[in-house]
């Protein structure tokens, strides 16, 4: 390109003028670093911050109150420097106006006043000396717009009730008082329930040394229910009432004593050996069978009375093995469900569970809380390939849009907020579909469950070299290498929450084969891949997400000339004539993941229109 002479210079001037400028600011700015205390304002998240930068180690401080409207005034003495007169004008709440002048009355001290703004009332400052500035905080308060933590979204929540361990219900209105030091708790408890209607059983611990627990009480007119509730509690036994009988002893809901259901619960979504797991953590005592393999090896040899070892080497092993069913048990040590039996089947993928009717309730319910289904995405996927001839619209490697969000890789920018049709670059994709020459590579819908991956593969097989070996029989023999050419895309769906946002990761990889010539009499092309993994992302149902990069560039130049007179030194260019072509191949993947509404059981959705034959 010929800038013409006039126009040159007058560049180089006015880039002399700016350098000069420059220069001369940052002089004046070094000359004020250096000429006293400098003021800055911070709007650090918690406490705006003034900074007094320069005030030398020996500088003492004192704040108070400026006409009591939340306005502060704080002197500094001990300076080293003057002070040269600074006001900033902040006009953000809490404060308007910062000023730190000098004491025209006394050298080497200074006065910082920060006036608080129409209707703000500034707190308490705190003031930290850190021996070469100053720092004058007010909690509580910030300047600017501050980085804001996510909103919280909505969890699902399920509340399975649960009765309480040792709370026995005792209805009635009698109040009981009663003392008793160290006492057998059997004791205790057959005197509380004596003339108050109520039968009373205690089942004996037979176990080695037995357990006799004893407590120390001092009830006054205290209620029936809390008086047995507290003394079940400080004793560490368990009952429970059968009609009016109170029931009491030690692991007695471990023990075959109470009326008990059976139950047997079919899984849908989860397996029923995970199911088991669940409720064992919970208390509930469950049964596993299984199967266990014995080995055993045993020797015979030819001559009963060899005893050397030449002789036992004759000898001959036969091995056999035994396999036998085994039970076993784990969980029902602590936890709600204490007290429940249970075992699985595999093959119906069944949970039966064995217990009083209260704790199998409450087992069914946890049971229907993990059967749930997990949340299922359909992710749309539009792959197009978007031919740029003669065009430089699209100048980056990689792009990607969010809602109002757009980040190019290649330039280096993000866009946040409003789309702008005239910047914006879904609106240069746009255009670029309207102006170009766009083809549809494929438009795949793949359904994918929470904690899932699914994948897409539009490759074709070429062969990137020949290798020839010959036998040493003289057969020359030739093998093909090859390698997949094409697009490949996956899809990984970690999470869909409960407020319509799905986390996926998209990995895009192109491979682009170029042909580099013929070898042995066949085509060979080298492998241009370009992948991209875009981490987790998070997308609301029904949001869109743009993936864009160049897959070819390419710049062909043509010149024509004349034979000898083109090559003339400078006539020769009357005699050549040249022209300049350039492709771009864009490839562009749209990405829209959309919620599948299945929670609807099949029992109550509408019956399908009955179809009426046409005779």
């Amino acid at each position: 390109m010929n800038i013409p002479a006039n126009t040159l210079a007058g560049i180089r001037s006015f880039c002399a003028v700016a350098l000069a400028c420059t220069v001369a600011a940052a002089a004046a700015e070094e000359a004020g670093a250096g000429g006293g205390p400098s003021l800055q304002v911070r709007g650090g998240p918690g406490a705006a911050t003034l900074v007094v930068k320069g005030i030398g180690p020996q500088v003492r401080s004192r704040v108070r109150s400026v006409d009591g409207g939340g306005s502060w005034r704080i002197t500094l003495t001990g300076l080293e420097q003057a002070i040269r007169t600074q006001r900033l004008h902040v006009d953000q709440a809490p404060m308007t106006r910062v000023h730190l002048v000098a004491d025209p009355q006394q050298e080497g001290v200074g006065q910082l006043t920060v006036e608080a703004a129409s209707g703000q009332v500034l707190p308490t400052p705190r003031l930290i000396n850190t021996g070469d500035r100053l720092m004058v905080q007010f909690p509580g308060t910030a300047l600017g717009d501050q980085a804001a933590a996510p909103p919280l979204g909505a969890m699902a929540v399920d509340h399975v009730p649960l009765p309480g361990p040792a709370f026995i219900p005792l209805p009635g209105s009698q109040s009981v008082t009663l003392t008793a030091r160290d006492a057998r708790a059997q004791d205790v408890l057959m005197g509380l329930l004596h003339g108050t209607g109520y039968n009373f059983t205690f089942l004996e611990d037979h176990r080695e040394p037995p357990l006799e627990p004893r407590v120390t009480v001092d009830f006054r007119d205290e209620s029936l229910e809390k008086a047995v509730h507290f003394v079940l509690l400080s004793s560490g036994l368990e009952g429970y009432l059968e009609g009016r009988t109170l029931v009491v002893g030690a692991g007695l809901l471990d023990r075959n004593l109470r009326a008990k259901v059976s139950r047997v619960i079919r899984l849908n979504q989860v397996d029923a050996a995970g199911a088991a797991g669940f409720l064992a953590n919970l208390g509930a005592t469950m049964t596993v069978t299984h199967s266990v393999t014995t080995t055993a090896t045993e020797s015979f040899g030819t001559d009963p009375d060899a005893s050397t070892v030449a002789d036992a080497g004759h000898q001959s092993q036969v091995a056999s093995t035994t396999v036998t069913a085994a039970v076993s048990e784990f969980g029902g040590q602590q936890g709600p469900l204490r007290g429940l039996r249970g075992a699985t089947d595999e093959r119906l993928n069944t949970v039966t569970l064995v217990g009083p009717a209260a704790l199998v309730d409450i087992a069914q319910n946890y049971l229907r809380q993990m059967d749930r289904r997990k949340r299922q995405v359909a992710v749309k996927v539009r792959i197009m390939n978007v031919d740029l001839n003669q065009s430089e619209t699209f100048d980056h490697s990689f792009s990607a849009r969010i809602g109002n969000t757009f980040l190019a890789g290649g330039s280096s920018s993000i866009k946040l907020g409003p789309r702008d049709a005239s910047d914006s670059f879904y609106a240069q994709l746009e255009a670029a579909i309207v102006s170009s020459d766009v083809n549809v590579l494929a438009e795949p819908t793949l359904l994918v469950q929470e904690g899932e991956s699914a994948s897409i593969n539009t490759t074709t097989s070429v062969i990137t070299g020949n290798t020839t070996t010959t036998t040493p029989s003289g057969v020359t023999q030739t093998s093909q290498e090859r390698e997949q050419a094409g697009l490949s895309l996956k899809v990984d769906v970690s999470k869909i929450d409960d407020n319509g946002f799905i986390s996926l990761k998209v990995r895009p990889k192109v491979s682009v084969p170029a042909p580099v010539g013929i070898q042995d009499g066949v085509p060979i092309f080298n492998i241009t891949e370009r992948a991209l993994s875009s981490g987790s992302v998070r997308l609301r149902d029904g949001q869109t997400l743009i993936l864009s990069g160049v897959i070819q560039d390419s710049d062909r130049q043509q010149v024509t000339k004349l034979p000898l007179l083109g090559d003339l030194p400078l006539l020769g260019k009357l005699f050549r004539g040249s022209s300049t072509m350039r492709d771009k191949t864009e490839l562009i993947i749209l990405v829209t993941p959309s919620l599948v509404q299945d929670d609807q059981p099949l029992a109550s959705q509408p019956p399908s229109p009955a179809t009426v034959p046409d005779w």
